[in-house]
């Protein structure tokens, strides 16, 4: 299956990875910002662009995702709230292979279970005030 990504922003791209199930199959890096930066009349402003084309092999009920970021995500002078740095991450595609598409993985599931029942009570364990999120009308519509 061939797989294209192109990602355009107005701060600098250094990477580019094409994701299958939570692991990187193809990746593109540019050592250098400015290579990437383009002027784009259409937009209206400048860009920066970087583009990935690779061929992948999918024998099985799989999912894809692309994502891109500045260098390791760290070293750009623009943050997150987290003081990462800044990147963007597509939501998946799934690719069904010889009938319906089914994957499900318990380990996986009973994973995010646990992090989610963490997050609801950590609040009430560590005595801090809880999230808005996390009211008794909302916890019960989470947990439902």
């Amino acid at each position: 299956m061939e797989i294209e990504a192109t990602a355009e922003s107005i701060f600098p791209i250094h990477t580019q990875e094409i994701v299958q199930e939570g692991k990187v199959v193809a990746s593109s890096e540019v050592e250098q910002a400015s290579s990437l930066f383009i002027n784009s009349k259409q937009a209206g402003r400048s860009l920066y662009r970087l583009h990935l084309k690779t061929k992948l092999k999918i024998e099985s009920h799989s999912w894809l995702a692309a994502r891109c970021g500045g260098p390791k995500y760290v070293a750009h002078p623009h943050y997150d709230v987290w003081q990462r740095g800044m990147f963007a991450h597509t939501s998946p595609i799934y690719l069904a292979v010889g009938g319906d598409w089914w994957m499900f993985d318990k380990d996986t599931a009973q994973y995010r279970l646990t992090l989610v029942e963490g997050g609801l009570s950590y609040p009430a364990l560590s005595g801090t005030t809880p999230p808005r999120c996390a009211t008794t009308t909302k916890r019960s519509i989470i947990t439902a």
